[in-house]
Order: C-alpha cells, then structure tokens, then sequence
C-alpha cells in the first residue's frame, strides 16, 4: 500500500485515470508496463487511486520531471 493511499477511497478505472490525468488511455498502460505510475491489479483489471495519481504526478513535478 502506497503512504498516500486511503483504504476507504474507492478505485477509478483506466479511462478515469486518464482523464484524470489528462493523458490518452494508452499512456496509462505504457506508464503502468514500465511500473511508473501507481496502481492495482485484481482479476486482470487495472484500478487506480486518485490521491494516489496526484501524489505520484506532484513528487514528479517536484522533481523537475515530466511525470506524463
């Protein structure tokens, strides 16, 4: 579980994330393939926490990165 995670948030999906993040859906699955981007696989299906996503893209900002 991430530090940033809440348990009682519930999940979003991929086109959620995308959305969300204001990228396509297959920038998603790329950035998942390369395990640089947060998120969780039950059953084969990719779910994603918001709180978790604006952390991940704040550090990568922080840092100077192009986090998407």
């Amino acid at each position: 579980m991430n530090e940033h995670s809440n348990v009682d948030e519930p999940f979003i999906t991929t086109e959620e994330a995308a959305e969300f993040l204001g990228v396509a859906r297959g920038t998603i699955h790329n950035r998942v393939s390369k395990g640089e981007i947060p998120f969780y696989r039950k059953d084969g299906i990719l779910r994603f926490r918001k709180s978790e996503l604006a952390a991940w893209l704040a550090e990568d900002v922080k840092a100077g990165e192009t986090a998407v």
